[in-house]
């Protein structure tokens, strides 16, 4: 009868075992997956201060406002901001070691990023507006660091319905139909 007792209580811890290893994995995963989430979630807010930086910098560049008047201190504000956010972004992106250098090579993502902090430090330095030619540099920046974004971010976060693809839309909103 002891041995049975043995033999049951052996099962039974086993058993006991086995669920208290399950259920770790499972709450491990979970806490994985949690992290995933929140990192995703960070790196959406973290971008979508980049890209207004840039938008604002591609207005500041050439206005189509006929009446704007460029602001350097604007143009100062933004290559403040851009030069932070540059920073900030290898929270998420720390440079790729590379042999012999000691900081090793920044990401493509916060080259964009980086790109647009020197334009807007550009256009301030000069105290003009930068023109068309660093709004299109600005705007292909903008373009390849959205890109750039959408890759990193998890697959969930960006799934879009075939159901939902937009149409091509005219520029000059006075050649729409309604």
């Amino acid at each position: 009868m002891s041995e049975t007792i043995i033999v049951w209580a052996t099962t039974v811890s086993t058993l006991v075992a086995v669920v208290a290893f399950l259920l770790a994995a499972i709450q491990a995963e979970r806490q994985k997956r949690a992290d995933a989430l929140q990192r995703d979630t960070e790196l959406t807010a973290w971008g979508s201060r980049v890209i207004s930086a840039m938008a604002e910098l591609e207005t500041i560049c050439a206005p189509v406002a006929p009446t704007a008047e460029f602001d350097p201190l604007l143009a100062e504000s933004i290559a403040c901001r851009t030069s932070a956010l540059v920073d900030e972004g290898r929270l998420f992106f720390p440079n790729v070691p590379a042999p012999g250098r000691q900081r090793g090579y920044r990401v493509k993502l916060l080259d964009e990023v980086l790109r647009t902090f020197y334009v807007a430090r550009h256009v301030a330095a000069k105290g003009i507006g930068g023109g068309p030619h660093l709004r299109e540099l600005t705007w292909q920046a903008r373009i390849r660091f959205v890109d750039l974004l959408q890759k990193e971010v998890r697959s969930t976060l960006r799934q879009v319905s075939v159901q939902h693809i937009g149409e091509s839309i005219p520029k000059d909103p006075t050649t729409w139909s309604n």
